[in-house]
């Protein structure tokens, strides 16, 4: 597979995992209807970052080097 095409999936992929895990947590932990727009993307950056990496060293595996 071709690295632009991986990365575009990797970052697809991490971007609605990211999204999907911080509205279950805010939802469920913390309870509240609507955060301050600061806050609410400092959560979805924290979940992101990790996500990314992960899918990103998972992606490697998968590129060919053509």
């Amino acid at each position: 597979m071709k690295k632009n095409t991986m990365t575009f999936i990797v970052t697809f992929v991490s971007v609605f995992c990211a999204i999907t895990v911080k509205n279950v947590l805010v939802s469920a932990l913390l309870q509240a209807g609507e955060l301050h727009f600061l806050l609410d993307t400092l959560i979805l950056l924290v979940i992101y970052v990790p996500i990314y990496f992960a899918f990103t060293r998972l992606g490697k595996r998968f590129v060919s080097n053509e």
